[in-house]
């Protein structure tokens, strides 16, 4: 089941993603780490409650979190994305 998200799944959507990237170690290359701001309870909530950022709790049949896809506008993304438009 998917259900919009709110700030108030800021704290459950920062734990799900948290758990998801720890995954990646794994194959990750030594020293690698999550992005810093990952783990950001508060500015999770900020971002949920932008107009312009959409996104989904997807909930196992029990209710339980199992993923979060979000979009938002590239502008808004901090990191350089690589290629010409940079």
């Amino acid at each position: 089941m998917f259900l919009p998200v709110t700030p108030e799944d800021a704290r459950e959507i920062v734990a799900t993603v948290g758990a998801g990237f720890e995954g990646y170690r794994a194959f990750a290359p030594p020293g690698w780490n999550p992005p810093p701001d990952i783990g950001s309870v508060a500015g999770t909530r900020k971002r949920l409650g932008d107009d312009d950022v959409f996104g989904l709790l997807a909930r196992t049949p029990e209710g339980d979190p199992i993923s979060s896809p979000m979009g938002m506008p590239v502008v808004e993304y901090r990191r350089p994305l690589p290629g010409p438009a940079t």
